[in-house]
């Protein structure tokens, strides 16, 4: 992806024309004199990407390569090459030759899971959209590594700032694609949002509850309904009160979920008459495909997928300890504290309070491995310090 010092000169993102391909994105970008293409995104652009590195408002380098380089077929015409993996643009200029890049910094930076996933059979990943989600994201990662889970973290610009990004909640989905497009398509995959999320349980019981729902989408629900313009009618009621979509859990396997997000970005490609407020933000867009989607099912009994908000009231512990829903009688694996629900409950409810880490216990950041202390290096210590844990448990726990 390109962008440009000014807004004016920003690249014009148009994600996941149906089937695009080079006559197509040339069609579409009729109005500008450059355009490229990579696998099913198309983008419009007044200047070409420029060839000198810098800053996330700067100009985004990009590396030119030989057109040869780029050799994926595009998904509307097979004969035509739209860039290639993981992250080589096809750069046209309108009426004229093609140029090759390849992108080394950009909104959508590092969207690239590691290369070599032969051995695993479940891709957990997360987006960090906002500096605000900072302040939790040691308890975040800590969930993960205590339970085992190999979580995948992208968004993260370095040790201590997250990007600033235009339309964070789009560009989210936007490298979910690029990375599910990446994954062999029968892998499962878990998509959590980054800032809010813990996990209760490790990738053995995620599977094994996943495939006991048969589905080939499962999205977790909540007690509110945030669907935007639509009517909360359009969902059913059910038999606990976990009802209306939140696309802050999701999963299924790779091929699938890229044919969801198709459908998600596409949908907002376009729609017409919608606000601003309606446009950036993907929990209207999934929300629409909830209703149309094939297999795609709503977690309702809050079997895996439990989102927090005003249900702490049906929250309370198993004979083991281990926090569960009342109503449904299930214990979930990931609980989504979304809508700043208060932390404390759900955190003492966690079969790992009070346990420390190593400091040097490694996370995948943007498919490289980067240490637990380097992630989150002011407040690690509630976690690699037995007093400091202790204490932590018993102000929130007592």
């Amino acid at each position: 992806m390109f962008s440009a010092v000014s807004e004016a000169n920003l690249m014009m993102l148009h994600p996941m024309l149906p089937s695009v391909s080079v006559s197509l994105c040339r069609t579409y970008c009729r109005t500008y004199p450059y355009f490229a293409v990579h696998t099913n995104i198309c983008q419009c652009g007044k200047e070409p990407p420029k060839t000198s590195a810098g800053g996330i408002h700067a100009s985004v380098g990009g590396t030119l390569v030989a057109p040869s380089r780029c050799d994926l077929p595009c998904r509307g015409n097979q004969s035509e090459f739209c860039g290639a993996l993981p992250t080589f643009w096809s750069v046209y200029h309108n009426g004229a030759g093609t140029t090759q890049y390849k992108t080394v910094g950009s909104n959508l930076h590092g969207c690239t899971p590691p290369p070599d996933l032969q051995d695993e059979n479940l891709f957990i990943f997360t987006y960090l959209t906002s500096p605000d989600a900072a302040p939790l994201l040691a308890f975040v990662l800590a969930s993960a590594l205590f339970n085992g889970i190999p979580l995948h973290i992208f968004g993260y610009k370095d040790r201590s700032t997250i990007q600033d990004i235009r339309h964070p909640l789009i560009d989210k989905v936007m490298c979910a694609q690029l990375i599910v497009q990446q994954l062999p398509p029968d892998m499962l995959v878990l998509f959590v949002d980054g800032s809010d999320v813990l996990f209760n349980t490790g990738p053995r019981e995620l599977v094994s509850k996943f495939q006991a729902m048969n589905v080939s989408i499962l999205m977790g629900a909540e007690v509110p309904c945030f669907v935007g313009i639509m009517s909360c009618k359009n969902w059913p009621e059910g038999k606990y009160r976990y009802r209306w979509p939140n696309s802050g859990m999701y999963m299924g396997r790779a091929s699938t979920m890229s044919q969801l997000i198709d459908q998600v970005l596409q949908s907002r490609l376009t729609a017409r008459g919608y606000s601003e407020e309606h446009t950036k933000n993907d929990q209207f867009w999934f929300a629409k495909q909830t209703l149309t989607f094939p297999g795609l099912k709503l977690d309702t009994s809050a079997a895996l997928f439990l989102n927090v908000l005003r249900a702490q009231d049906d929250l309370c512990r198993t004979s083991e300890g281990r926090l569960a829903v009342c109503s449904s009688r299930t214990s979930p694996a990931v609980f989504h504290l979304n809508g700043r629900t208060d932390t404390h409950q759900v955190y003492c409810g966690m079969w790992w309070r009070g346990k420390t880490l190593s400091p040097s216990a490694q996370l995948w950041v943007s498919g490289r491995q980067v240490r637990f202390d380097r992630m989150v290096p002011r407040s690690q210590h509630l976690f690699t310090d037995p007093a400091a844990s202790a204490v932590l448990q018993n102000l929130w726990c007592q």
